[in-house]
């Protein structure tokens, strides 16, 4: 038997502990995140809406026609004034209503003691609701005789885009498309005219020259259904380690009840970090999307040329996906506590499923929690998400798709802009850009002087970064996404990167009352050189993503896109490695 020397046991010993330095501790588990419900309930909202259309201003303005109020939603004012605190204070509500008598859109603004109305007659045609919707959807099946073939399946009706236009008499009209077997004489595109009470229809097959309408091949058959949540909850993830301290706390807005005339998807407010202000609200009030030809749409002058057919795509209409969980309470409210990955239409290649609304799940495969609702704008479906982990990390995430339509066969770009109120430790915050000259060169980056003039920049390095700091030097970056494109020289993006002063009013109700430039980012009001030096910022992000089903090569496409955002602060015992590979 070999004898073992006290210089081969040191030996050992040291060994076996450098072997365990060298292996990387595991984080500590994320806890579950609590829900508290916050805002008004949409019993709230709905008693609101009825005390709206009671007010004698209301009436005076609509007088015995025939109207719809078409939504109604509370506004929320960032309350900068309460810095550092959790804020959902309403400053007023907002309706957008349509005169069918008139045919005329309005936005109503009631205040928060319900006593003063104001209204303002609008040049766009606002977003149907589900009733109204509804409502064509039968006058079309009615007129053309289909309910047969719809029922068993032979023909399919599916909203077609825009979802409402105007006819030349001025009347609205919402927007349908009849696929099928090419033998079928009903197939097309369609609108029926809800301003006339018998609903005629109109052929609209010019609006698509070349397009066929028989039964498309791409996107999985659409089969979404269902009412629409509405509501807000508050979301706090616990730190084990200083109870009074949340690892994360935020307040997450519905879709349906998010800000700007058009929604903003999944919208978070009073977003903190281990007890800091990161974002006052965060959110993407900007989503279009462009054709090469064909499919319709609006050419837009303002942006940059009039062959392009453009849609300026809503955010706030949550589309059915998969969602295995119990929903906090109230139910209604539809903020569902996930026992598993959410999967959207992205993930799993179909249309429909249990749910509607945002999902939350504490995913222990990365250590994160994950909030995601699906959207839809006609024959569009989009993922909206955001990642939360301990470490000081969150992921913006767009995720783009689509169900059966031919024109999602045909070549077009999406542009989602998303905006970040940051307020890193306060309001008044810096803002400095890095680069990496050269990929792949590691912690190679070079910064310029921090920004004193509003500015738009592009995403001209493979590697770019924007550090926004605030007091007590503490800082956050927001990272570029790998797939998230360059807007350089592309007219339609007008930029990547949109450094401004903080105005409330600057989210997209400016395009109200200029039709001509609605499906625009209209980067000419939001950047006109205003001073930012000691100011409160605000920064929009874009990016793009292709898709081309006749491509040969599909790898330059990419249907995720987002940045990163990375807090820089001490996370305590979350610090986690992979973090630095966003820097890399």
């Amino acid at each position: 038997m070999q004898k073992i020397t006290p210089v081969a046991t040191f030996v050992v010993l040291v060994a076996l502990l450098i072997a365990q330095c060298a292996e990387p501790k595991p984080l500590p588990s994320i806890p579950d995140p609590v829900a508290q419900t916050v805002g008004p309930s949409s019993e709230e909202i709905q008693n609101l809406q009825d005390r709206l259309e009671e007010h004698p201003e209301f009436r005076k303005i609509f007088q015995d026609n025939r109207y719809r109020i078409l939504s109604f939603k509370p506004v929320f004012s960032d309350a900068k004034e309460w810095e550092g605190q959790d804020t959902l204070i309403i400053s007023r509500y907002t309706a957008i209503a349509y005169d069918y008598t008139r045919d005329q859109a309005y936005e109503i603004r009631l205040s928060t003691d319900t006593r003063q109305v104001e209204a303002t007659a609008i040049d766009d045609q606002p977003t149907p609701n589900a009733e109204e919707e509804q409502l064509a959807y039968d006058a079309l099946i009615r007129n053309l005789n289909i309910s047969d073939q719809v029922t068993a399946g032979t023909l399919t009706v599916v909203n077609a885009m825009p979802p409402a236009m105007s006819n030349s008499e001025g009347n609205r009209m919402l927007s349908f498309m009849v696929i099928g077997p090419e033998t079928s004489d009903q197939l097309g595109a369609y609108a029926v005219n809800i301003s006339d009470e018998r609903h005629p229809i109109e052929v609209m097959n010019h609006n698509f020259a070349g397009l066929e309408f028989s039964a498309p091949t791409c996107g999985p058959p659409d089969l979404d259904s269902g009412s629409d949540p509405t509501g807000y909850k508050e979301i706090t993830i616990p730190n084990p380690f200083n109870p009074l301290t949340p690892i994360w706390k935020f307040t997450v807005v519905q879709p349906k009840s998010s800000s700007g005339h058009k929604g903003s998807g999944v919208e978070l407010r009073d977003v903190s970090f281990m007890g800091k202000s990161v974002l006052k609200r965060a959110h993407a009030p900007k989503l279009n999307v462009i054709y090469d030809a064909i499919c319709g749409g609006n050419a837009q002058s303002y942006c940059g040329g009039s062959s392009v057919n453009v849609y300026d795509d809503p955010i706030f209409v949550p589309a059915k996906f998969e969602a295995q969980g119990t929903n906090f309470p109230p139910v209604a409210n539809g903020f569902r506590n996930c026992t598993a990955m959410p999967q959207t239409i992205v993930d799993s290649g179909d249309d429909g499923g249990n749910f509607k609304g945002v999902a939350i799940y504490k995913n222990p495969t990365d250590n994160s929690v994950v909030v995601v609702s699906e959207l839809q704008a006609d024959w569009y479906r989009y993922a909206h998400e955001w990642v939360f982990y301990p470490s000081g990390r969150i992921e913006p995430r767009f995720k783009f798709s689509a169900v059966q339509n031919n024109c999602t066969c045909e070549r077009h770009v999406h542009h989602v802009y998303w905006r970040f109120d940051f307020d890193i430790n306060g309001s008044i915050n810096s803002v400095i850009e890095s680069y990496v000259p050269t990929k792949g060169t590691g912690s190679n980056w070079v910064s310029v002087p921090p920004f004193t003039q509003e500015v738009t920049r592009y995403r001209s390095y493979s590697q770019m970064m924007w550090t926004i700091s605030g007091p007590n030097n503490l800082r956050c970056d927001l990272i570029a996404g790998e797939h998230d494109g360059n807007g350089n020289g592309d007219d339609w993006a007008k930029g990547d990167v949109f450094i401004a002063k903080y105005d409330p009013d600057e989210i997209n109700e400016w395009g109200l009352n200029t039709s001509n430039q609605l499906a625009c980012f209209n980067d000419a009001h939001l950047i006109d050189g205003e001073n930012i030096n000691g100011e409160d910022i605000v920064i929009w992000y874009r990016a793009g993503s292709l898709h081309d089903e006749s491509a040969i090569d599909p790898s330059g496409q990419h249907q995720i896109v987002g940045p990163s955002i990375k807090c820089r602060w001490n996370p305590g015992p979350y610090e986690d490695e992979y973090d630095d590979q966003i820097y890399n």
